[in-house]
């Protein structure tokens, strides 16, 4: 293997090859430079904030090897679709180092466990949010809130990032300002699964004999901790359920029974319809 250091044992014919050689391996290089963007996390705070959910549902307080949280996470381990998503919990301070491994932050588990108004919880999304390098620098550089994101795209190209991972991180970042912006309230994912052909609404519209869309369609969040269902009925009315957090089988079934035993109050008998 030629190198720096044993050229001068080559022969000439050698030498020149390297000589020749060199500008295109720093050549190389240079692009290899100018192709590598800043660091930043590869997930938006809402979605990180979910992945943390996952881990606290198994792994509570306990430290854990990085290894067994991509496995918690649904991953088959540690690899190319895996290490980026740890990266990013790491980078939120969600995850921080403990013993060999890494264990949820106390930031992390007050998001997580607290009630949405809770001002300890703000607190800690703010915290969380603006750990990431690249996110304090842009918080700074746009002091009167995030700009659009056509337009921080093309800030962070000038930067020095690549187009796509511009994109990513500008994904990534007006996501986390707007959980910021909201106070950590109104989180909602996998809104397409609820109300893609037979997903959730579809079933709860079977349920109540709906044989149409109804309109407006049904309001369905999943919260961080828990579920916000807005559910429109006939005549302006509407069902609204509210949880914290998700409730055991076992606390289901006492809602279940709470709304019988208010039936008669809540049910207008046919004739007053």
């Amino acid at each position: 293997m030629i190198t720096r250091n044993n050229i001068t044992r080559l022969p000439l014919t050698a030498i020149a090859t390297w000589s020749s050689l060199t500008p295109r391996l720093k050549m190389e290089d240079n692009k290899m430079a100018r192709t590598r963007s800043p660091n930043y996390p590869a997930l938006g705070l809402p979605d990180a904030i979910k992945r943390a959910a996952k881990l606290w549902e198994i792994e509570k307080r306990s430290p854990m090897d990085e290894e067994a949280a991509a496995k918690d996470l649904g991953y088959n381990g540690l690899n190319g679709a895996s290490l980026p998503v740890i990266s990013a919990l790491k980078k939120y301070g969600l995850l921080e180092p403990k013993g060999a491994g890494v264990a949820l932050s106390s930031d992390a588990i007050t998001i997580l466990v607290d009630h949405e108004e809770s001002a300890d919880r703000k607190r800690a999304i703010h915290s969380v949010a603006m750990k990431p390098a690249l996110f304090s620098q842009l918080a700074k550089a746009f002091p009167e809130g995030p700009p659009g994101k056509e337009n921080l795209k093309i800030y962070l190209i000038k930067k020095g990032f690549v187009e796509d991972a511009a994109k990513k991180a500008s994904e990534a970042y007006l996501s986390t300002m707007a959980l910021v912006s909201d106070g950590g309230g109104n989180h909602t994912t996998d809104l397409d699964e609820v109300n893609e052909p037979g997903g959730q609404m579809e079933q709860v519209r079977r349920a109540v004999g709906a044989r149409t869309p109804l309109d407006p369609p049904p309001v369905f969040q999943i919260k961080t901790q828990g579920a916000f269902v807005v559910f429109p009925l006939p005549r302006n009315n509407q069902i609204e359920i509210r949880l914290r957090s998700k409730v055991s089988e076992e606390e289901f079934q006492q809602l279940q029974k709470m709304l019988d035993l208010l039936k008669s109050s809540l049910v207008q008998e046919e004739e007053d319809a």
